[in-house]
């Protein structure tokens, strides 16, 4: 058994969730409950007036969510709560950035970003990230043992030409001149994922994992750090992959840069936000983890877990 948060012994908790039960994770979100004790867990605008509301794991899966926006209409996420208990919400206030949730009234699964097209205007730039006052960067990390997990529905490459990796989680950015002390997981093509630390200026210390990745089936992606110490796996519906390597150099976790999903750090663009929409993929986040400590020697548990309620091999 692993540990948890607030009382240690994980055998006697399994009623947590998962956010919580095997401890100390950053952040964590999911449509289920996987830590919000039957809160809310996502808060939908729909397009037919604008009005939000909050929506706990049942209310999304009994079909209240699709009876708020409506049939024929879209929802979209302006806030998706952190379930770890630490209130690093992801969140888009701008509509037009929006990820769906419900698409002509029916829910996706998921929360929704294709991908984007045209990095000059940002059409298409659908991403969340933690900001405000509980804005979550690198530097707010506790130890040199971190890793992330996130489970995506028909994960697809972005469409930067001459890029061949795409951000999925963290704040990393996927090019040359790196933001030293960022961190994420990445994909490239459509059998490989990356987990990524940028230690200082074009230099980097990753490893990756392959597993073909299609269409309409989820796939589990993710990695830990333990300073050197690097292991990333992929789960899907077609097959597995775990790879360890030790890096030549320390993990760095300096940037300031905020976490967020489908989200590439580049340049201003004209709304004043650091980023490169086409540098990023495009799916429908089911759930996703960032940890912090401890908690990654139990990410065999937890992605056994995962595995088994997204049947992946």
């Amino acid at each position: 058994a692993g540990w948890n948060l607030l009382e240690g012994s994980s055998a006697d908790y399994t009623d947590l969730g998962i956010a919580r039960r095997f401890g100390a994770a950053a952040a964590a979100y999911s449509l289920r409950d996987i830590g919000a004790m039957n809160g809310r867990v996502v808060r939908v605008r729909r397009d037919s007036d604008d009005t939000e509301e909050d929506f706990s794991a049942n209310q999304v899966a009994s079909g209240a969510l699709e009876d708020f926006v409506g049939a024929g209409n879209n929802g979209f996420v302006t806030i998706w709560y952190d379930q770890s208990g630490n209130n690093r919400d992801l969140i888009q206030g701008t509509s037009g950035n929006q990820c769906h949730i419900v698409e002509s009234g029916t829910y996706v699964g998921g929360v929704k970003s294709v991908k984007a097209t045209d990095s000059t205007t940002n059409s298409n730039k659908q991403y969340m990230r933690i900001t405000g006052t509980n804005s979550f960067a690198s530097n707010d990390l506790t130890t040199t043992k971190v890793g992330m997990v996130a489970i995506v529905n028909s994960l697809e490459s972005g469409t930067a030409s001459g890029v061949s990796i795409y951000t999925v989680l963290g704040n990393i950015r996927g090019v040359q001149s790196f933001p030293t002390g960022a961190i994420g997981l990445q994909i490239s093509g459509t059998t490989t994922s990356e987990f990524t630390n940028y230690t200082a200026t074009n230099a980097e210390n990753k490893d990756e994992s392959t597993s073909t990745r299609t269409v309409g089936e989820n796939t589990l992606i993710g990695g830990t750090m333990d300073n050197r110490n690097i292991k990333t796996f992929t789960f899907t519906e077609q097959g597995s992959d775990t790879d360890t390597t030790t890096a030549s150099t320390d993990i760095v976790l300096t940037s300031q840069k905020d976490f967020g999903i489908f989200y590439s750090t580049f340049a201003t663009d004209s709304g004043g936000e650091d980023l490169n929409v086409t540098r990023t993929a495009g799916g429908i986040m089911k759930e996703a983890y960032i940890l912090d400590g401890d908690i990654i020697d139990d990410i065999d548990d937890i992605n056994l877990e995962l595995r088994n309620h997204y049947n992946l091999v």
